[in-house]
């Protein structure tokens, strides 16, 4: 069964670019740190790791949604509050995959749905 993640982490090709030059590589970024933590849990690091992986990625995403966001906003993006929509949605996804990490002794791929 096809996770959250792998339709995240799809292999990302110039066809994903916006030719915005800062978001375009912002993105790239988030695919790195996306596809990393994902392997990492295939190959079965251990919960301290993919926490500080976790972290990072988090760290990232809230860089990237304020910075996405308010270039939007400047540009006056049509699609501006179903794109924020996703980000909050995706904001909730990751605190829950967080979450699960905390709680649980046996961290799998399943906990990606």
């Amino acid at each position: 069964m096809e996770t959250f993640m792998d339709r995240l982490c799809k292999e990302f090709s110039d066809k994903y670019e916006i030719g915005v030059r800062e978001i375009d590589e912002q993105h790239r970024k988030f695919y790195t740190l996306m596809t990393d933590f994902q392997e990492k849990i295939r190959e079965g690091y251990d919960r301290k790791t993919l926490n500080i992986l976790l972290y990072e990625l988090k760290d990232y995403l809230v860089y990237h949604f304020l910075e996405e966001e308010r270039l939007m906003k400047k540009h006056d993006y049509p699609l501006f509050e179903e794109h924020r929509r996703f980000h909050e949605m995706f904001r909730e996804k990751i605190l829950k995959i967080s979450e699960k990490i905390k709680k649980d002794s046996g961290i799998s791929l399943n906990m990606l749905h």
